[in-house]
């Protein structure tokens, strides 16, 4: 029977080994795309945008999160309102299942509203500052 196997291995030296060299940037590429994403990441316009998304989504996703829970502590401690029949087979939890699909797409709705009036401006001001026009025209 072959041992070698069983046997403790000698650890490789990972002093020893050098760093990967950088690979060198093809003819004809811009060397300072990566300045220039830098710069635009650093830019009081780009915080601006992130900050205006955030406004709407932040209390978006809250409400959704709210909407969802409710459905949650409705089966939980409430069943017998949640079973309580509407018309026919319909009952409470239904009508609140299928009143979410609707408030979703309103919110999708609001949201993409939103993003056209606040932060298309502030994007479009970003594409002429650091990019080559207008991304809207």
């Amino acid at each position: 029977m072959n041992t070698s196997v069983l046997e403790p291995q000698p650890k490789p030296d990972l002093d020893a080994v050098a760093p990967a060299p950088r690979p060198k940037p093809k003819a004809g590429v811009d060397t300072d795309t990566a300045n220039v994403w830098t710069e635009a990441y650093n830019c009081e316009i780009f915080k601006k945008i992130l900050k205006k998304r955030a406004a709407f989504f932040v209390p978006a996703l809250c409400f959704s999160a709210a909407l969802f829970l409710v459905l949650w502590v409705m089966q939980a401690s409430f069943p017998a309102v949640a079973r309580y029949r509407v018309y026919g087979f319909i009952n409470v939890n239904f009508v609140y299942t299928m009143a979410i699909f609707p408030v979703i797409w309103i919110i999708g709705y609001l949201f993409v509203r939103y993003i056209r009036r606040e932060v298309y401006p502030l994007e479009d001001e970003l594409h002429r500052r650091f990019g080559k026009g207008s991304k809207y025209e």
